[in-house]
């Protein structure tokens, strides 16, 4: 009696070895795969609360109906924000850096406050008039990595 394997045995064990560690590298991959993926929507989500949340608080307690300027998804924003010193606060997306810019004082010096984790597609403000005893308002709607932020906030009288 002979031991070990013969050679037909080992091909067929090498094979099957194979084909197990082909099914389980590509399940690792899919599963890191899909982890960036939610870790990139994650990101695009957080950053686009802290943009919604830094124009609602230029929004609040405005004085006056903010000045909208440009078109499409290039618009910018100057709101006047009652009992704040460094009026006007100015909002713009920078079409070259894919970021929204934010800037304080009218002195022309914008700071982005987005990462270049994400890509700010669209910066768009539409005005709200006044209507009876509604008043005027804004309505600021933002694309960061293909997700949509809105905010809308009214004069306060």
């Amino acid at each position: 009696m002979s031991r070990g394997f013969t050679l037909i045995e080992t091909v067929v064990y090498i094979a099957l070895l194979g084909m197990i560690m082909t099914s389980v590298l590509l399940s690792v991959y899919s599963l890191i795969e899909s982890t960036q993926k939610d870790s990139g929507k994650a990101g695009a989500q957080v950053e686009g609360v802290f943009v919604t949340r830094k124009i609602g608080w230029a929004l609040a307690d405005m004085s006056a109906a903010p000045t909208v300027g440009g078109s499409g998804c290039t618009q910018t924003v100057s709101i006047t924000k009652g009992g704040y010193t460094n009026n006007p606060i100015e909002f713009r997306r920078n079409t070259t850096s894919n970021t929204i810019e934010m800037s304080e004082g009218g002195v022309g010096v914008y700071v982005p406050i987005t990462t270049a984790n994400v890509s700010a597609t669209c910066l768009k403000f539409t005005s709200i008039p006044a209507v009876g005893l509604v008043p005027a308002g804004i309505t600021a709607t933002t694309t960061l990595s293909g997700f949509d932020f809105v905010n809308t906030r009214y004069v306060r009288k």
